[in-house]
């Protein structure tokens, strides 16, 4: 949906309008909504969820709050997109179904 048509579509909907400007899931400073999201819901307490709101944000923003890559292997810099994060990510993980000892967490705006 068109930014400008959010709040009239949450309005009419009863819903909580996300990611767009000024409204409360959304950014603020250098955070991103994922982040708001965190806060507002009191979930900063939980260490993997503050981690994938540093990684979002990294896919989502300039970067420069955290100043780090989104995934593992990047090199962090001043604009990754979350998705080339993604891709470069998934070119470097195993084949679906191989055995292997790690995992891999990835976040991306689309």
């Amino acid at each position: 949906m068109p930014a400008d048509k959010v709040m009239a579509e949450a309005k009419r909907l009863d819903a909580i309008p996300y990611d767009v400007k000024d409204v409360e899931l959304g950014h603020h400073g250098k955070e991103c909504s994922f982040e708001a999201i965190l806060k507002k819901y009191k979930l900063t307490g939980d260490p993997a969820l503050v981690l994938l709101g540093r990684i979002v944000n990294g896919a989502d923003t300039d970067n420069t709050l955290y100043h780090q890559a989104e995934g593992p292997g990047l090199r962090p810099s001043p604009r990754v997109s979350g998705i080339s994060a993604t891709r470069t990510i998934m070119r470097s993980m195993p084949p679906s179904g191989s055995s292997t000892t790690h995992s891999t967490s990835i976040a991306a705006r689309w």
